[in-house]
């Protein structure tokens, strides 16, 4: 009898052992380990600073009002986006610090935009070729950084025989009259209308261009204009078109529409140019940095960053501001200084300042190791 009690006494202790380590287990399971950050949330935590929108500051991330969500600021940008170009293809020019967007129906050469070579131009008498149009036309001869030309399967109903956009620099050109006078061509060039408008911050001049000539043929467009960075920039866009009307003699379903639909387009890519780099004193972008190295390349010969837009900075110094840095991070850059007195073509010694977004860190460094005029 007293064998059984014992058998059971120590059965009912190991089943109590049991329902206690079983317990156990399933609490620590289930408390415990799920409770835990999984490693991706773990990574959100990390440098748990966050700004007024409650974004992860660490994580490189700041509050876009405009959007209203937290997001990298050289990811996406911040600003809303302009719905009627939206969509838009981008061509950025890194040697001259500028961008500019234009519509997925313009391509950069008259082949791709299926213009027919046979096809002559009527006030020319001659095939279609853009450096005699524009002689013709006294469009502004200066050095083509880019030329863009409208699908011409797009319009049918205008008489339409080209259109194209151009963006221009001239060197040469550096002060405001001289550039005026490269942007609105000789006094025959049937340009007027100057007007003086804001284009992302920057002032340009905009001249429109008329031409009606016999036979039909008509020509109209822009031409803008602006000294910065010691260089002329010019922007113009053309359109060449046969209104018949009055002319029995040539049968075209013309639309005024059209014209004028080609004319705002054109209009509509000029006002996407914007400058990646500062033009003066005082005035700043927002870019990334792009590299992080030494000076020389060896570890006691100082400091170096590029920037996204391909301004350098340099220190003979370590710069403790880039010691938190990283590749990609967001910083607004500002011109501080501009040398003066150098000589022509050597634009060395602009000095810039930097503050890291994500680190709220800064700097200020020159462009070059040596001012211009230097070694």
């Amino acid at each position: 009898m007293q064998r059984g009690v014992s058998t059971l006494v120590g059965i009912i202790i190991i089943l109590a052992v049991a329902t206690v380590s079983f317990g156990g287990v399933f609490i620590y399971q289930y408390y415990l380990v799920k409770t835990q950050p999984l490693p991706q949330q773990q990574e959100q935590l990390i440098g748990g600073d966050t700004d007024s929108g409650g974004c992860l500051i660490a994580a490189g991330y700041s509050w876009c009002e405009a959007k209203q969500k937290c997001l990298r600021a050289w990811e996406e940008p911040c600003e809303e986006a302009d719905p009627q170009t939206a969509g838009w293809q981008t061509y950025t020019n890194s040697e001259y610090g500028f961008e500019i967007k234009y519509p997925n129906n313009f391509y950069e050469n008259p082949t791709t935009a299926k213009y027919n070579p046979n096809t002559t131009d009527t006030r020319l008498g001659k095939p279609f070729e853009l450096d005699q149009i524009k002689l013709s036309y006294h469009l502004p001869e200066l050095n083509p950084i880019k030329t863009l030309y409208l699908d011409s399967t797009e319009y049918k109903n205008s008489g339409f025989q080209f259109a194209y956009f151009n963006i221009g620099i001239d060197q040469d050109s550096a002060d405001f009259s001289s550039c005026q006078t490269l942007a609105s061509g000789p006094s025959s060039s049937g340009m007027s209308q100057k007007t003086q408008l804001n284009i992302n911050g920057e002032t340009f001049y905009r001249y429109k261009i008329f031409d009606d000539a016999m036979g039909g043929q008509r020509g109209t467009g822009y031409v803008y204009f602006k000294v910065a960075n010691n260089k002329c920039f010019v922007l113009h866009g053309f359109h060449a078109y046969r209104d018949a009307r009055g002319f029995s003699d040539i049968e075209i379903n013309f639309k005024d529409s059209e014209v004028l639909e080609i004319s705002e387009k054109l209009n509509q890519i000029a006002s996407t140019f914007k400058f990646t780099i500062p033009t003066g004193v005082g005035q700043c972008v927002k870019t990334a940095i792009s590299k992080i190295t030494t000076r020389l390349g060896a570890p006691d010969s100082g400091d170096m960053v590029i920037y996204a837009n391909g301004i350098p900075g340099v220190s003979y110094e370590k710069i403790p501001g880039l010691k938190n840095s990283k590749i990609g991070d967001a910083v607004n850059l500002c011109l501080t200084n501009i040398p003066e007195d150098c000589p022509p073509g050597d634009e060395r010694g602009k000095i810039y300042s930097a503050m890291n977004i994500r680190t709220g860190e800064s700097w200020e460094l020159p462009d070059s190791a040596h001012s211009c005029g230097g070694a």
